[in-house]
């Protein structure tokens, strides 16, 4: 099989209208709809019964795809206690411009850093500047600069990739590139001094994959680490700080069968979506490596 698209990058939050607070008012990233949902068919797609959720997109203007941003009402979650260094954990990066500016703007209003802006030496891309923060329920976002910026003002430009930190890249590989038909594209090892600050053991190395994803400029970024921060993130995608990812496919149910022969574990067959703007169109999660959550989504016809 071969995903054709990234429909959105899930994230599980405690409370929908801080989060999205957090991207209009410090990140500047437009709200583009926000719903209340409780229609039978959200049992069905998320394997939780009586699932009842209110869910908000943002997105910045370019992205291709937006953020979903959920906060599960029933079954209440717990906080995912991720972590940079800690498998299960996800982060999602933003490509900007004027990186000194936008920190210090930032960091004036509150938000917490991993640590002060940073050259990457060891890195995809060599010559860039990054740095970590927080967002909503201890999730992780990056900023990524491309080449000192001349101009004054400060910009979020788009989603440049998605990081998820894995136990096992190879496993990872396996569902990703061997089932799914995303494409590996460089590989490269990195000593712990290229995260020294952001609580992760300067001696531990870590190995790190990049990916595309079909159907977009996004791309994906694997982190192993040859030594874990901490325990696994809890990954349920009802608790707070979780993420998922859903694909895009033509033919949900023909896709479904192979993930299912191959071992994925999903929820329940696909289910039809009954109300709201994508009514008609057909979806389903499914667990994979170290319980990353993942959705299957094959628009109406």
């Amino acid at each position: 099989m071969t995903i054709i698209g990234l429909t959105h990058s899930g994230l599980s939050v405690g409370n929908l209208e801080s989060a999205l607070d957090f991207f209009k008012e410090k990140l500047l990233i437009e709200e583009i709809r926000s719903q209340l949902s409780d229609q039978d068919y959200l049992a069905k797609v998320t394997g939780f019964p009586g699932a009842r959720l209110k869910i908000g997109f943002v997105r910045k203007e370019g992205d291709t795809f937006p953020l979903e941003i959920i906060e599960y009402l029933t079954p209440q979650g717990v906080p995912s206690r991720g972590g940079l260094g800690i498998v299960g954990t996800q982060h999602r990066c933003y490509q900007v411009s004027n990186l000194d500016a936008l920190y210090d703007r930032l960091r004036n209003q509150s938000i917490e850093f991993l640590s002060e802006p940073r050259d990457l030496e060891e890195s995809f891309w060599p010559g860039a500047r990054d740095v970590f923060f927080y967002g909503p329920d201890q999730t992780i976002f990056e900023f990524l600069e491309f080449g000192l910026s001349k101009r004054e003002e400060h910009e979020i430009m788009r989603i440049h990739h998605l990081g998820l930190t894995v136990s096992e890249s190879c496993a990872a590989l396996e569902l990703l590139c061997g089932i799914l038909g995303l494409e590996k594209i460089d590989e490269m090892e990195t000593s712990g001094e290229n995260l020294k600050g952001f609580g992760v053991a300067v001696d531990a190395r870590s190995k790190l994959t990049l990916l595309k994803i079909t159907g977009t400029e996004v791309l994906l970024e694997l982190w192993q680490f040859q030594r874990m921060h901490g325990p696994n993130a809890l990954t349920a995608h009802n608790n707070l700080g979780s993420g998922h990812l859903c694909f895009q496919v033509d033919d949900i149910f023909q896709d479904h069968s192979i993930l299912e022969k191959a071992g994925v574990k999903f929820v329940g067959p696909p289910a039809e979506i009954t109300a709201g703007i994508n009514m008609g169109a057909y979806a389903v999660y499914f667990s994979g490596f170290d319980d990353y959550r993942f959705e299957l989504f094959q628009k109406p016809m």
